[in-house]
């Protein structure tokens, strides 16, 4: 499995020989040139990042290690490159400006969360002191959604759910058992199906009992009891 740098050898190798023709001759176009190949570099280094956890990479605790290693030296190189331009901005009238706020928080993320804390909490350190955005650093990635953790529960929730209510309709006399496992299996069930929804549902009774999310719904259908007027 290709690591970053290597994914990355082309575009690293045109923006090392951009650098190199402005060390030998000092003009605007040559600096220009220097950006041009250097947001390109750096850019498809982002973007490398972000497809790689697309790819799935990221279970790979081995390849995700190296990932964040050479995303530490990315980041490095960037903050020299950003300097680089700034020193130079002379030749190009000031037409320079910062970064905007995502600038690199993909490498950013990967160096916070894989990486060492002191490697991660000095390049954080860098970035600031050069004025440059942190976002990746202090703003966490979204939770993956696994499609199967919304759709299994949901499922066997409305199994339940339909078995419980025929049982309920069958069962015209239960016994105390049958009727305490009827009642508790519905609201489980129904609590299964509303596991997709966001926790904002909360329940107060008298200021005895407090619950929010799937247990709120646990306690409105177990003491709402659809299957006891079926069985009525």
């Amino acid at each position: 499995m290709d690591d970053l740098e290597e994914l990355l050898s082309k575009s690293k190798d045109d923006y090392m020989d951009a650098i190199s023709s402005f060390d030998k001759n000092k003009n605007k176009d040559n600096l220009i040139l220097c950006m041009r190949k250097g947001t390109k570099y750096f850019n498809k280094a982002e973007k490398a990042v972000s497809q790689s956890k697309i790819d799935g990479k990221h279970n790979d605790g081995l390849w995700v290690t190296d990932l964040a290693e050479s995303c530490e030296a990315i980041l490095g190189s960037y903050l020299k490159h950003i300097m680089f331009l700034e020193f130079h901005n002379d030749l190009i009238d000031g037409a320079y400006s910062k970064p905007t706020d995502h600038a690199c928080s993909n490498m950013q993320r990967m160096v916070k969360k894989y990486s060492a804390k002191n490697v991660s909490d000095k390049l954080r350190a860098d970035f600031l002191a050069a004025e440059l955005p942190t976002k990746g650093f202090d703003v966490e990635e979204a939770e993956d959604k696994n499609k199967m953790d919304v759709y299994l529960p949901v499922g066997v929730g409305i199994f339940l759910m339909i078995i419980t209510l025929i049982m309920a309709m069958i069962i015209k006399n239960p016994s105390p058992t049958q009727f305490f496992i009827i009642r508790g299996v519905f609201a489980l069930s129904c609590a299964a199906v509303g596991s997709c929804i966001p926790g904002w549902l909360k329940v107060n009774i008298n200021g005895y009992v407090k619950a929010g999310g799937a247990i709120a719904l646990i306690l409105i259908f177990w003491f709402f009891n659809p299957p006891a007027i079926l069985m009525s």
